[in-house]
Parts: structure tokens; sequence; C-alpha cells
């Protein structure tokens, strides 16, 4: 890859994750982690968090380290 050239560029994301000490807040599911479901986001029909400002977020810190 140091002598190429790279064509393609991909990062997964897949959500981002709450805590709380409220036995009483629903779990959310997710893809490999579970916690407390953020009621500031919208979820997908598997129950996921859809956290596009986390997305963001992610890029961001990333072209931070370059």
């Amino acid at each position: 890859m140091k002598s190429g050239t790279v064509d393609f560029f991909t990062f997964s994301y897949y959500s981002s994750t709450t805590a709380t000490d409220n036995p009483t807040v629903p779990i959310a599911a997710g893809n490999m982690m579970r916690g407390p479901a953020n009621p500031y986001l919208q979820h997908s029909q598997w129950g996921w968090s859809i956290d596009p400002k986390g997305q963001y977020e992610k890029h961001r810190l990333s072209q931070e380290r370059k």
C-alpha cells in the first residue's frame, strides 16, 4: 500500500452509547454494545441508535490525527 495509490477508503460507525444510574431507562439494542437508550436520537427498526452528529465527530477526529 505504501508504494501504491489508495482508491477506496471507508470506516465503520455504528452508534454512540450513553450511561445512567436509573434502572428504569430502557436498554437500546446494538451491534456490539448495549446501553441505555438515548431519548434524543432516532432508532432503526432493529433498535440501534442513529447518531449522525456522532458520525460527523468521528470523521472530524480522524482528520485531526493526520
